[in-house]
């Protein structure tokens, strides 16, 4: 595996796994995975959930953030998302893929020396994001796990629903691109973090809210 983004320092090794299936596939498409670490240093259990193996599914990648390159993945299949964007490639958080082999208290602690204080340790450490979570049946796109927990329990994108929502979806210059909008109750100015479609599924609609 090749880590684009990290929320951890680099720990110097290769990061080889090996994945076989665990139990027979079912007929509605389930099936269990065992991913193993070549060094035996982990062990992992997957599921494909039913009725997902044909989608929906869309993935996309991060193009840059208020014109900022930034790097980051975004993955939907059948209800369930997953979205993770690294540290500016330009802000001192950066410097935490330089730690090798550090955990990430002490590589926080090189970084900042004298400034360190609690809150700027989570202004770094939370400067990468990654959550997970659901499209409920009523469009709401709901972060149930999270590295920063005070967004367990909001809306990642409005959808139709939505009244807790951190961010919303708006059209770009072309199909392939989508602007979200990351909404600040400080009515500062807004982050806007831009998306290209690399795939998806037949059908499916990403929730866009506002236009170009």
């Amino acid at each position: 595996w090749k880590r684009d983004i990290d929320y951890q320092p680099p720990s110097g090794g290769l990061d080889i796994g090996v994945c076989a299936s665990a139990s027979p596939l079912q007929s509605s498409g389930t099936v269990d995975l065992r991913e193993t670490g070549d060094d035996a240093s982990y062990a992992e259990g997957w599921r494909r959930l039913a009725g997902t193996n044909d989608g929906p599914f869309v993935a996309l990648e991060l193009v840059e953030e208020n014109g900022e390159p930034r790097k980051g993945f975004w993955a939907v299949t059948g209800n369930r998302f997953a979205y993770a964007v690294g540290r500016p490639e330009k802000d001192a958080s950066s410097r935490v893929q330089d730690c090798v082999g550090m955990s990430l208290p002490t590589a926080i602690g090189s970084i900042l020396g004298k400034d360190k204080t609690n809150t700027n340790n989570l202004v770094l450490a939370w400067s990468y994001s990654a959550v997970a979570g659901t499209i409920t049946e009523s469009d709401k796109w709901t972060i149930d796990h999270s590295i920063n927990p005070n967004l367990v329990g909001c809306d990642i994108i409005q959808g139709k629903r939505s009244a807790n929502a951190c961010s919303y979806l708006r059209a770009a210059d072309s199909d392939d691109i989508i602007d979200q909008v990351l909404m600040d109750d400080h009515n500062t100015k807004n982050i806007v973090r831009r998306w290209r479609i690399v795939e998806k599924s037949e059908g499916f609609e990403l929730p866009l809210q506002g236009t170009k």
